[in-house]
C-alpha cells in the first residue's frame, strides 16, 4: 500500500496530538526536585513532607534537605510541612520543577509556653546543637547559655568560677565564638561568671568540638556557633527575670512593616548596689556588669531577608590592696579592672540566584580591656575589627549522575592593636619603664568545598581553605574531607580530617616584645564516629579523635622579657614556633528529648593532651588536661506546671605544677623551687546540682519561679594551691560551696 504525502502528513499530526495528550494525561508523571530550608537562614530542614493534596503521594526531605518526588503532570500545588514550622503550599508551573528552594518558617507558640522541639539532623562530624529551652532548663546553669554548653559531650571547664570552655584537649584560648556569623570576641562576664547575652535572644547554640569544614579559619580547637532568634511578629511582649545574681529583661515585637521585627534586651547584676557600701573600705568599685542586646529581622522580598545584631557589655571592679595581702613585696594601693567591648553587624541572605543561597556579613568590633594599680602599673590593651563576610551555598545539581552542593566564600578583616604598659617597681633598684606598642594588619580567607552525594546512602565533602595575614610571613592553604555513609535508615558512619591553623597576636609579632618571624600555628584533626537514631527522640553517638598540633608558639624558656631593649636584648628572643602537642580520646553521648515532657543526656570522654615545649624540653602533660569527663542531665515535666531536673558532673581533678623545694636569699625573702610543670593532679571534681520550677498565670502574665541547688552536697572541689610565706605549708583552694539560688521569671 502506498502512501500519499499528504496522508503522512495528517498521520504525523495524528500522532504529535496523541502523543501531547498521553503526555499531559494523569498517568504521565513530572520529577520535582529541590531543597527545604529555613525560612531567613541557609540551614536545612530535614525530614519534611512533601505531598500533592488528596494524593497518598509523597516525599521527606534528607539531612541537608533536598528532596525528589515524581507527581502526575498537571498537578498544580504541593504541600511542605515539617514539626515546628508552619505548612506551606506551593504552587506549580511548568518552567517550576527543578531546583525548587522551598522556605518554612519556624513556629514556636508561645500562648503557654508551648514550644515545639525538633532534632536537626548533624550534618558533619563532632557537631551538637542545644536549643534555648534546653539552656535555659538545664540544672545549675541559672539558663545561661555558655554555662549550659560546659555540659555538652567533649567540654571541660577550669573551675567553678572561670567559665571559659576547654574542648577535647584544647586550651580556652583556641576556640572561636561566633554569634549569627558574627565573632563573639568575650562571651564571658569576668573571665566565667556568665555569658555576656541575654538567653532569651537565642534560638540554639550549635558546637563543633573537631573535623568542622573549611568555612571558618584563623581557629585550630573548636567552634561555638550561636544563632539568635527573630523577635515576635504578632504583638509586643516583654521577659523579665530577677534573680541572686542579675536583673535582665527583654522586648520584642513588630516593626509595623510586613513581617520585620525587633527585639532589645539587657542585664544588670546589683551586688554592688546592696553591698557596695557594706565594702567600701576593700571596694572602691565593686564588682559589677551589665550588657544590652538587640536585634532586627526583615524581610525585602521574597528572596532577600535582612537580619541585625549589636551587643555591648562592662565590667568594672576597683579593689584596695595592702602590703599584707601581697606578702609584704611592696605591691600595694587601688586596683582596677575595666573590661569592655562592642560587635554588631548585618546579615543579607538572597536567592536571587537559582540554586544559590548568599550570606553576606559586614561587622565591627572593639574590645578593650583596662587595669592598674596607682602609679605602679597600668596595662590598657584594646583591639579594633572591622570586616566582611559571605558564606555561600549552590545546589549545583547533578553532575556525572551525582549530586552536587558546592560551598564557597571569603572574608576581609583589618586589625588595629593599641598597647600600652607602665611599670614602676616598688623594688630598689628594679626596672621602671613605659611602654606602648601599635599595629595593624588586614587578614583575608576564602574557602570552597563540594558535597557530593554520591548515592542515598554515601555522601563525601572536599575543600580547602586559604588564610593570609600581612603581619605574618607565610599564608596557608588548609585541606579538609569529611564523608558519611548511612548504614541503614537509622544508622550514620562519619569520618572527617582537616587541618586547621591560627595567626600569632599582635604583641607576639611586635618586633620589639615578640617576634615578627613567627609562623602560623597548626592542627590536624581526624574523627571516626557512628551515629544511630535509637527511637523517636532518642539517638546515641560514639566518636573517637585525635588531634596533632604543631608549630606552636612558645615562650622562651617558659618566660617572656619584657624591659630596656637598648643593650640589643630583641623581642625575638621571647617567642618561637617550636612548641607540639596532641590530644586524642574517645567520646560517648546519649540524647533522650521527648519534647515537653522530658529532655536529658548521659556523655562521658575520656582523652590525653600532652605539650611540648620545643628543644631540650621533654613532654608534659597539658595544663588543661582532663582524661575523665562525665556528665548526666535530667529534666522532666511530669505536669504542665511543674518541671524538675538534677545534674551530675564528674571530671578529673585540676593540674599544678607541684613546690619540691624551698630556699632563702640573702635578704631573708623565701622562693619556691618547683617540679615538672602540671605534674600533680588535685582531688576529682564532682558536682550536684537540683532544679524546680512551676509555672503559673497571673491576669495576662505567664510566671516561672525556679529554685536551685547548686553543689548539692557541698563537696569542696579543688581549684588550685597555695602556700605561706616560707612555702612550708601548702592549702588547697576551694570552689563554690553549696549555694541556694533562685528567681522569677515573667512574660506579658
Amino acid at each position: 500500500m502506498r502512501i500519499t504525502a499528504k496522508a503522512a502528513k495528517s498521520l504525523r499530526r495524528t500522532l504529535l496530538l496523541a502523543l501531547f495528550l498521553y503526555l499531559s494525561s494523569p498517568g504521565f508523571c513530572i520529577s520535582l526536585v529541590g531543597r527545604v530550608h529555613e525560612y531567613g537562614s541557609p540551614y536545612p530542614v530535614p525530614g519534611a513532607i512533601i505531598r500533592v493534596p488528596g494524593s497518598t503521594t509523597y516525599a521527606e526531605s534528607e539531612a541537608e534537605g533536598r528532596f525528589k518526588l515524581e507527581v502526575p503532570a498537571g498537578t498544580a500545588t504541593v504541600f511542605i510541612s515539617a514539626p515546628g514550622y508552619r505548612t506551606k503550599e506551593l504552587g506549580l508551573t511548568e518552567e517550576k520543577t527543578d531546583n525548587l528552594k522551598i522556605a518554612l518558617v519556624r513556629v514556636e507558640v508561645r500562648a503557654d509556653e508551648v514550644v515545639v522541639r525538633g532534632r536537626r539532623e548533624a550534618l558533619q562530624a563532632s557537631q551538637t546543637e542545644i536549643s534555648r529551652e534546653e539552656i535555659k532548663s538545664t540544672p545549675g546553669t541559672a539558663g545561661d547559655a555558655l554555662r549550659a554548653v560546659q555540659n555538652m559531650p567533649g567540654v571541660s571547664m577550669v573551675n567553678d568560677m572561670l567559665g571559659q570552655m576547654t574542648v577535647r584537649g584544647g586550651g580556652p584560648y583556641d576556640n572561636l565564638y561566633l554569634i549569627d556569623a558574627i565573632p563573639w570576641p568575650v562571651p564571658f562576664h569576668f573571665g566565667g561568671i556568665m555569658s555576656t547575652v541575654n538567653s532569651e535572644l537565642l534560638r540554639g547554640v550549635d558546637l563543633y568540638a573537631a573535623g568542622f569544614d573549611s568555612r571558618w579559619g584563623d581557629v585550630h580547637g573548636a567552634v561555638l556557633d550561636a544563632h539568635t532568634r527573630p523577635g515576635a511578629k504578632d504583638r509586643v511582649q516583654a521577659t523579665a527575670d530577677l534573680n541572686l545574681v542579675v536583673s535582665e529583661g527583654l522586648l520584642e515585637g513588630p516593626l509595623g512593616l510586613g513581617d520585620a521585627s525587633w527585639t532589645i534586651g539587657g542585664r544588670r547584676s546589683y551586688y554592688d548596689l546592696i553591698f557596695g557600701r557594706m565594702f567600701k573600705d576593700t571596694f572602691t568599685a565593686f564588682p559589677r556588669f551589665w550588657d544590652l542586646g538587640g536585634s532586627f529581622d526583615a524581610s525585602l522580598s521574597s528572596q532577600d531577608r535582612i537580619r541585625g545584631l549589636a551587643l555591648a557589655t562592662d565590667d568594672t571592679l576597683g579593689l584596695k590592696i595592702s602590703q599584707d595581702m601581697t606578702r609584704d613585696s611592696g605591691f600595694s594601693g587601688t586596683f582596677h579592672m575595666n573590661n569592655t567591648y562592642e560587635t554588631g553587624g548585618v546579615s543579607w541572605t538572597s536567592t536571587r540566584i537559582p540554586g544559590v543561597t548568599s550570606v553576606l556579613t559586614p561587622y565591627a568590633y572593639d574590645v578593650s580591656y583596662d587595669m592598674g594599680m596607682g602609679d605602679i602599673f597600668g596595662l590598657d590593651n584594646r583591639s579594633r575589627y572591622l570586616g566582611i563576610k559571605e558564606e555561600a551555598s549552590w545546589e549545583a545539581g547533578r553532575l556525572l549522575g551525582v549530586q552536587h552542593t558546592i560551598g564557597f566564600g571569603g572574608e576581609l578583616v583589618q586589625v588595629r592593636d593599641y598597647f600600652t604598659l607602665h611599670f614602676d617597681s616598688p623594688r630598689p633598684g628594679e626596672d621602671t619603664y613605659d611602654t606602648t606598642v601599635e599595629g595593624k594588619g588586614l587578614n583575608s580567607g576564602a574557602w570552597l568545598q563540594d558535597r557530593v552525594q554520591a548515592s542515598e546512602k554515601t555522601a563525601v565533602t572536599a575543600g580547602g581553605r586559604f588564610d593570609h595575614s600581612d603581619r605574618v610571613k607565610d599564608s596557608v592553604v588548609l585541606p579538609r574531607a569529611s564523608a558519611e555513609y548511612k548504614a541503614d535508615p537509622a544508622t550514620t558512619l562519619r569520618m572527617a580530617w582537616g587541618i586547621y591553623s591560627r595567626f600569632p597576636d599582635g604583641m607576639q609579632l611586635n618586633p620589639d616584645y615578640g617576634n615578627p618571624d613567627l609562623g602560623p600555628e597548626y592542627a590536624q584533626h581526624t574523627v571516626l564516629g557512628v551515629e544511630r537514631q535509637l527511637s523517636p527522640g532518642f539517638f546515641g553517638r560514639v566518636e573517637v579523635y585525635h588531634k596533632w598540633y604543631y608549630n606552636l608558639v612558645v615562650g622562651r624558656q617558659g618566660t617572656i622579657t619584657i624591659g630596656d631593649r637598648a643593650e640589643g636584648n630583641r623581642g625575638d628572643n621571647n617567642y618561637t614556633n617550636d612548641g607540639t602537642g596532641l590530644a586524642r580520646g574517645i567520646e560517648f553521648f546519649l540524647k533522650r528529648n521527648l519534647g515537653e515532657k522530658f529532655f536529658g543526656w548521659i556523655s562521658y570522654a575520656y582523652s590525653v593532651s600532652k605539650r611540648h615545649e620545643g628543644p631540650g624540653a621533654g613532654w608534659t602533660r597539658y595544663e588543661y588536661d582532663q582524661p575523665h569527663v562525665a556528665t548526666m542531665v535530667a529534666s522532666y515535666a511530669p505536669s504542665t506546671n511543674w518541671r524538675v531536673g538534677t545534674k551530675v558532673r564528674y571530671n578529673s581533678g585540676p593540674l599544678v605544677t607541684p613546690v619540691t623545694g624551698r630556699y632563702q636569699d640573702a635578704s631573708g625573702d623565701w622562693h619556691a623551687i618547683y617540679g615538672t610543670p602540671y605534674s600533680r593532679q588535685l582531688a576529682d571534681y564532682i558536682r550536684v546540682d537540683l532544679r524546680a520550677e512551676r509555672t503559673f498565670r497571673y491576669f495576662d502574665w505567664n510566671l516561672k519561679f525556679y529554685i536551685e541547688g547548686l553543689n548539692l552536697f557541698s563537696r569542696k572541689n579543688p581549684t588550685g594551691l597555695e602556700y605561706n610565706k616560707d612555702y612550708s605549708q601548702e592549702r588547697i583552694v576551694g570552689s563554690l560551696p553549696r549555694i541556694l539560688y533562685f528567681g522569677l521569671e515573667a512574660k506579658l
